[in-house]
């Protein structure tokens, strides 16, 4: 049987998630073949991303630091899980190579004082490299047979650098040439989520969070007997388990009501990946690394659940979004189809446009949009926090005596949109206790 895991670093940030990750790779090595997909650790991908705006801005003495923290980082973790010397000598310096190619490019941005998409692409990949080499290692000194393949050797994309796009065929022919037969030869593969590589070979990153679509794609052109998404929860909740102390497990779901989850917000799916498990009828669980007997999520094409099915009702706690309204005489102005082509044309990611309002909630707003809106006269208030509500009622969130207390909006309720979504609120999030919401 051939298995593909990925594993996030929502496991993999101590040290007992990586003897989680040991013992899950353990059980079932010996009789299939595993593909192992890593994400960058930590906050290691944002950090690379500040390390090339410092050297971009001049400032090559604080970029140089926080390349230092990240390497620093991952020699300190080598350490804690106490690989044996030898091991940690092959780290080490593996580490000392990629850091000089690293600090070769950041003086390069430096000098330039240009970042562009193509060079942030080069200098993000190395989470993922860093990363997956480090689980090899560790799996190696838990005595687990593997090797370590950069996943951008075969996984082709188009130029399109920062959210490039997967190119299935290319990908296909790659795989059959180079993939197999490393497969053939090893039970255990350790890989990359997130990287890529252009037709001319070009390193290219498929866009944040984009492991899990790394994850698919693979998983489908190897026709993977199993896929499973390893995470720090037991599968999709109907409300986020960080907040609230009584959550239940959305057992079966099926592509299009994943897909609704994802566009409002729900972390543990990556849009783009519903694409993929459709386009090679492919299912997958999401399971707690950090439970193995628990709860899990499974997608699906067979799954009866869908976005009409009010079976599930979920709440979706969403932060640091952007409320965008143009205020006359203190009311907001009659909305017209003309505006809401304007923000559907503009803001991609955007949650509602109110009905009967100039209102918008978005969780993305780029420098230029924002200064557009200033200009015309837009009011834009950010860091607003809210809820998101499919298939539930206001009297399913508070009862009416509530209402004034926590504030709460309704936003949007658009059938025609969203015909398969019953209900949609915002609440704006001012001072209330958030385990109080539900009655």
């Amino acid at each position: 049987m051939i298995k593909v895991y990925k594993f996030g670093g929502a496991i993999l940030n101590n040290t007992y998630g990586f003897q989680q990750l040991a013992k899950i790779i353990s059980k079932d090595n010996n009789e299939n073949k595993i593909i192992i997909v890593i994400s960058a650790f930590a906050k290691t991908t944002a950090n690379l991303e500040k390390t090339a705006v410092l050297a971009e801005h001049g400032d090559i003495a604080n970029a140089l630091n926080m390349l230092n923290s990240i390497f620093e980082y991952h020699i300190n973790l080598a350490n804690e899980l106490k690989l044996n010397s030898n091991i940690l000598k092959i780290y080490n310096e593996f580490l000392e190579q990629e850091k000089e190619k690293l600090q070769h490019l950041i003086q390069g941005v430096y000098i330039t004082q240009v970042l562009t998409p193509r060079t942030k692409d080069m200098i993000l990949c190395f989470g993922e490299l860093i990363a997956s080499k480090f689980i090899s290692l560790f799996l190696i000194n838990e005595n687990i047979k593997n090797i370590c393949f950069n996943i951008s050797d075969v996984l082709v994309a188009d130029n399109n650098f920062g959210n490039a796009n997967p190119n299935i065929k290319y990908t296909q022919e790659k795989f059959s040439q180079f993939f197999l037969p490393v497969l053939n030869d090893n039970n255990c593969i350790v890989t990359q989520g997130f990287i890529a590589s252009t037709i001319t070979g070009e390193a290219a990153t498929m866009g944040m969070e984009s492991s899990n679509l790394s994850a698919a794609i693979i998983a489908g052109i190897l026709k993977a007997d199993e896929f499973v998404i390893w995470t720090d929860v037991e599968g999709i909740r109907d409300r986020d388990p960080k907040l609230f102390k009584e959550t239940n497990c959305l057992a079966n779901i099926n592509y299009d009501f994943a897909e609704v989850l994802a566009l409002y917000g729900v972390k543990l799916i990556y849009h783009k990946m519903i694409t993929y498990l459709r386009l090679f009828n492919l299912s997958v669980k999401i399971c707690s690394g950090l439970k193995l007997d628990g709860e899990f999520t499974t997608i699906s094409s067979s799954s009866n659940n869908s976005c009409c099915d009010d079976n599930y009702k979920i709440l979706i706690y969403r932060e640091n979004l952007y409320q965008i309204y143009k205020p006359i005489n203190n009311n907001h102005n009659i909305v017209t189809e003309e505006v809401k082509s304007y923000f559907i044309n503009n803001i991609q990611n955007q949650i509602s446009i109110t009905p009967n309002k100039i209102s918008v909630i978005t969780d993305v707003l780029d420098t230029q949009l924002k200064n557009t809106l200033i200009l015309n006269n837009y009011q834009i208030i950010e860091n607003v926090n809210g809820f998101i509500g499919i298939n539930l009622n206001i009297n399913d969130i508070v009862n009416n005596n509530k209402t004034e207390k926590y504030k709460i909006e309704e936003v949007f309720s658009d059938y025609d949109r969203n015909s398969n979504i019953s209900k949609y609120y915002f609440l704006k999030n001012d001072n209330f206790d958030i385990n109080n919401i539900f009655e």
